[in-house]
């Protein structure tokens, strides 16, 4: 297999990476050091500890390091010998990792494969190498760990780079020597059907020099490993790039601080990083996907103008603890896929609680909820709830209300849970408030009219019939009593137009229609009205 290995004994190092032994750095300067013989490289060590000073020596600056120094000294001199390893170019390290020159190599390449069934033969290694050989059918190219540092400065190479991977769609480059985005830039420009890349665990340093001249369409961009990256880097870039998806992993970001309204990014992944607060996230209009897996967040706050396309949240391994926390994504209207696992609120199983609180979702922890187990777990809910706040002999509905969210909508789905028959309000705190609005005909006489009643929970909606038009406030309040076979209705107060009516005022006072639609609602003692979580 072709291999081209550049060393310390090339011409002009500055500005490029290279390995010795385990350790990585960048040569930050070239030339001679005073009060010493011949010619020295000034690095910048990328591998931790191996830095002895800033790039200073007896008062002299020679370079500066691109890391801060907070997290200790990263420069030191050495000699440009052999044993130093230089990157190479992209083409180069296609041709290392894909061309087989002699096809005898293959023979020392293992014919079988130790699998849990047995042995699996490896059958057409030549083929696959021979198809490989031609680098123009390659779509999906893998260098991870190549040690490429971009497409050269070589314009006969360049040409050819353009030539043979005209067809690469796919492009993996993680773990490799470049150190300048316009490294990556010119890579771009080689290879125009690019849709996919990856370029984690390089070695690029804030700022990023972006060229605003150019755009590009890469869908997909892996920055993963690159805590010499700002936030404020990572979204030029990808805005350069036109991405829809994008991961920045594994970084060390603690703050998110600035997030571009026209910012049309899709699915993000943050994965494994310091975050404590997303909220500048929310205004992302396009955000369908986001992963905060292994984050420290302990808290989220939503606001129901935040994340208007969220389709999918991953919160496992994180740190929330509370359920509020879980209670305010239900102002994302559009979650449907949920993921909390290894979490301490989940460390026991809740799982019937999120599926009641949060009636958007369709699946949690990867797993579908059925119409089935959505009508189990909410009755489960319903009873763990109501077992929580005391016996029946209680009002139990209402003190529910006050603690858990949703109760009266499932209430009114799914009933009270057997067994609980004693009072479901406090009949001394509750008012019953019966609004009346009129329309346009007159009453006629010996007809029986409707009132139609729309009731929150415990109620269902039904109709109350009028007698006539003579029929009186008070007694359609008895009829309203009667019908509702409740003791509260003692406090049953009917308003028209904001003002309450005297019990003996007759119907046909005051309607010109036969139709009177009723709205009941429930109020406590200090009239505030009694309203689903």
């Amino acid at each position: 297999m072709s291999t081209t290995l550049q060393t310390a004994s090339d011409s002009n190092k500055v500005g490029r990476c290279f390995s010795v032994n385990s350790d990585v750095g960048v040569v930050r300067y070239q030339g001679p050091v005073e009060g010493t013989r011949g010619t020295w490289l000034g690095v910048e060590w990328i591998t931790s500890n191996r830095g002895k000073h800033d790039g200073s020596k007896d008062g002299r600056q020679y370079f500066r390091c691109h890391q801060p120094p907070s997290n200790g000294p990263h420069g030191s001199f050495i000699r440009p010998v052999d044993r130093l390893v230089f990157g190479q170019t992209l083409l180069q390290a296609a041709k290392h990792r894909y061309i087989v020159d002699d096809l005898s190599e293959l023979k020392d390449i293992p014919q079988t494969i130790d699998g849990r069934r047995g042995k699996i033969e490896a059958v057409g290694l030549d083929k696959i190498a021979k198809q490989q050989s031609d680098l123009t059918s390659l779509t999906v190219l893998g260098l991870d760990s190549c040690r490429v540092e971009g497409i050269g400065s070589d314009e006969h190479e360049i040409k050819e780079t353009r030539t043979s991977l005209r067809n690469v769609c796919s492009l993996s480059l993680a773990n490799n020597f470049m150190v300048n985005w316009t490294n990556v830039e010119d890579i771009l420009d080689a290879l125009p059907k690019l849709k996919t890349l990856d370029i984690s665990a390089n070695h690029i340093f804030s700022p990023v020099s972006i060229d605003s001249t150019k755009r590009y369409q890469v869908d997909t961009l892996r920055i993963d490993t690159m805590p010499s990256l700002t936030w404020a880097d990572i979204v030029d870039i990808s805005k350069q790039l036109q991405t829809k998806t994008l991961s920045y992993g594994w970084s060390q970001l603690q703050n998110i601080v600035c997030v571009p309204e026209d910012w049309q990014i899709e699915e993000l992944s943050l994965e494994s990083n310091l975050l404590t607060d997303i909220a500048a996230l929310g205004t992302l209009p396009s955000l369908r996907v986001l992963n905060l897996c292994l984050n420290p967040l302990t808290t989220l706050d939503i606001k129901p103008s935040q994340f208007p396309s969220l389709h999918t949240l991953n919160l496992s391994h994180t740190q929330i603890d509370s359920w509020p926390t879980i209670d305010t994504l239900t102002n994302i209207s559009t979650l449907r896929a949920l993921n909390v696992l290894h979490t301490p609120l989940t460390a026991s199983d809740v799982r019937y609680q999120i599926i009641s609180r949060l009636p958007q979702i369709t699946k949690l922890d990867g797993t579908v909820i059925t119409e089935k187990e959505r009508t189990e777990m909410e009755r489960y809910y319903l009873v763990q709830c109501a077992r929580s706040v005391g016996s029946s002999e209680q009002p139990v509905l209402e003190m529910m209300i006050g603690k858990y969210p949703r109760i009266q909508e499932l209430v009114q789905k799914h009933g009270m849970p057997a067994g609980y028959t004693g009072p479901i309000f406090d009949t001394t705190t509750v008012l019953v408030f019966v609004y009346l609005m009129i329309s346009a005909a007159s009453f006629k006489p010996k007809i029986k009219y409707t009132v139609t009643a729309t009731l929150l929970p415990p109620f269902e909606p039904r109709s109350f019939v009028c007698k006539s038009g003579k029929q009186t406030v008070k007694e359609l309040r008895k009829e309203i009593a009667k019908q509702l076979e409740t003791h509260i209705v003692d406090s049953i107060v009917l308003i028209y137009e904001g003002s309450e009516l005297l019990d003996d005022v007759e119907l046909e006072d005051f309607v010109k229609d036969g139709a009177i639609n009723v709205q009941i609602q429930l109020v406590d003692a200090d009239g505030r009205h009694v309203k689903a979580e």
